[in-house]
């Protein structure tokens, strides 16, 4: 695909995208079968954020490929199997493929989305409402590790622990170098140091702002999974609860109450890699902006949240 795009080796992200839809026009041109690419699951964070890689790029994630879902650890063999042409999933499979030889890592989540939310603690909400006791402590528990995993100091330890059958399976070195953000992007030396990659609570990462919820909502609704309505945006918001967070860990461990719903994607360092900004009171505005989207036609709503 490089020499066919005319990519450098340091070609950005979105570089990289345009550059495969352009072998998907020689494809079509030629009537070769569309890329097969390997998602974790359709309503999960890496497909949302595979689809704004390929749609950047001016790929139509529903028409110009086939996504199908791979689990996480099978990623690499089915690349190197010709099952899938590429994939998008959690580190460290990334370089898993890459140091095998059967893939290079042409995009990461920083370049996408910086602040993309990504795992979660989830509970139902009328057991966290008779259990308050033991969610208070769970959030506190993962808060206190989320403070230890972000310590450098402490990164050999959580390799150790990554790497074991019980959890990734996946050669420690490569976790421990995964943690410090330094990836092999191919198996011809070229490499990629990204200062921050892994934030577990720094900057606060691990506060549920429902914003970010908003922005997954705006992501289901482009790809024609939900329709945009006011209960919709409620639903969506309500998933994110700050307001348990801040019971359990104090107001001092995070950030400011009007800063719960802010607009996405407008500061340094945490920029969409189109440039767009995400505003969640605007979100029909927001949709309308993208020029690749689902054919489903969005609505529009009265009120806002």
């Amino acid at each position: 695909m490089r020499q066919e795009a005319s990519l450098t080796e340091t070609a950005s992200a979105l570089e990289n995208a345009q550059a495969l839809a352009k072998v998907i026009l020689g494809m079509k041109a030629r009537g070769e079968p569309l890329p097969t690419l390997g998602v974790t699951y359709p309503f999960s964070s890496h497909n949302y954020e595979f689809r704004y890689w390929l749609a950047a790029g001016g790929i139509d994630p529903d028409r110009d490929v086939k996504l199908v879902v791979v689990p996480p650890p099978m990623t690499s063999d089915a690349l190197a199997a010709g099952a899938i042409d590429g994939f998008c999933v959690g580190a460290p499979w990334n370089m898993v493929a890459s140091e095998r030889g059967v893939g290079r890592i042409v995009a990461a989540k920083q370049d996408i989305w910086p602040s993309a939310p990504e795992k979660v603690l989830g509970m139902r909400p009328e057991w966290a409402e008779t259990h308050p006791e033991t969610v208070s402590r769970l959030i506190v528990a993962l808060d206190a590790a989320a403070r230890w995993c972000d310590r450098p100091d402490n990164h050999d330890a959580l390799s150790e622990v990554l790497s074991d059958g019980r959890y990734l399976a996946a050669p420690v070195d490569i976790v421990r170098r995964v943690l410090a953000g330094e990836f092999n992007l191919d198996d011809r030396g070229n490499r990629r140091v990204i200062d921050g990659y892994f934030k577990f609570h720094t900057g606060f990462a691990n506060y549920p702002r429902p914003s970010q919820a908003l922005w997954i909502y705006s992501q289901m609704i482009r790809w024609g999974q939900a329709d945009l309505s006011s209960a919709g945006m409620t639903a969506a918001a309500a998933a994110y609860r700050p307001d348990i967070y801040r019971l359990a860990l104090g107001a001092n461990a995070a950030p400011l109450l009007d800063d719960d719903i802010r607009i996405e994607g407008n500061s340094d360092g945490d920029r969409f890699m189109d440039g767009q900004v995400f505003d969640p009171a605007r979100i029909a505005d927001y949709l309308a902006e993208f020029p690749v989207k689902s054919s489903t036609t969005v609505g529009a709503v009265g009120d806002e949240i």
